[in-house]
């Protein structure tokens, strides 16, 4: 799965985003009608406007559960699913593949390289040594 697959697995929708709000609007709307409908308890205008305010919030509360509820449980459904675990499974073995390779790659380049200064190093040695003894051995012209 790429990164932009990951991610809309990830992340929700503009619809589950607005139930919350729905959900929460309908809350605070509940609750402050009913303060409102005991306080307005004799004023018939008022009483009867936060009754069907009440009423009128029910609606947008099952509208943001449906939206929310839905979303949440397709999601919900799919972190359950044995299929999920298996190419989660699969990617993270993957990964893990992809590394181990990369990293013995370049560890062994490293090495080669390493070997080659040394064995580099050693010729050079041996060129001088042999160099240095050849010379007290050697004629001396006049």
């Amino acid at each position: 799965m790429s990164e932009t697959e990951l991610e809309e697995v990830r992340s929700y929708s503009w619809k589950f985003y607005v139930g919350i709000v729905l959900i929460v609007l309908s809350t605070l709307i509940g609750v402050a009608t009913k303060i409102l409908i005991f306080i307005y308890l004799q004023d018939v205008f008022w009483f009867w406007f936060n009754i069907i305010l009440y009423i009128l919030s029910w609606p947008m509360l099952i509208l943001g559960v449906w939206w929310v509820g839905k979303e949440y449980a397709d999601k919900i459904k799919r972190y359950a699913s044995y299929r999920f675990y298996q190419e989660s499974l699969k990617k993270g073995t993957q990964k893990a593949y992809t590394l181990t390779k990369a990293g013995t790659v370049k560890l062994r380049d490293t090495a080669r390289r390493r070997s080659e200064r040394v064995r580099a190093g050693a010729r050079k040695l041996k060129s001088k040594m042999k160099e240095g003894i050849k010379k007290p051995f050697s004629k001396k012209s006049s």
